[in-house]
C-alpha cells in the first residue's frame, strides 16, 4: 500500500534479484525519475497516511457500520 509501482517506487517480487537489479539500474541512471518518484511518494504519504486522513477514513467506516 505504501508504494505505487512506477509512480512512487519500483516493485519486484521477493527473491527476484534480477528485478531488484533492474530497479536499481533504472533509478541510478535517471535523476529526474528519482525526483518525480520522491515527490510523488511524499505527496502520497501526506495524503494517504496523514493522521487526519486516516481518522476520517475510520470515521467513514464506523458511520457506515452504524447505518
Amino acid at each position: 500500500d505504501a508504494v505505487a509501482d512506477g509512480e512512487t517506487g519500483l516493485l519486484f517480487d521477493v527473491g527476484d534479484v534480477g528485478g531488484l537489479t533492474r530497479a536499481l539500474c533504472t533509478l541510478s541512471g535517471d535523476a529526474s525519475l528519482r525526483q518525480r518518484m520522491g515527490e510523488a511518494a511524499r505527496h502520497r504519504a501526506h495524503s494517504v497516511f496523514d493522521w487526519h486522513a486516516i481518522t476520517e477514513q475510520y470515521e467513514t467506516v464506523y458511520r457506515s457500520l452504524l447505518n
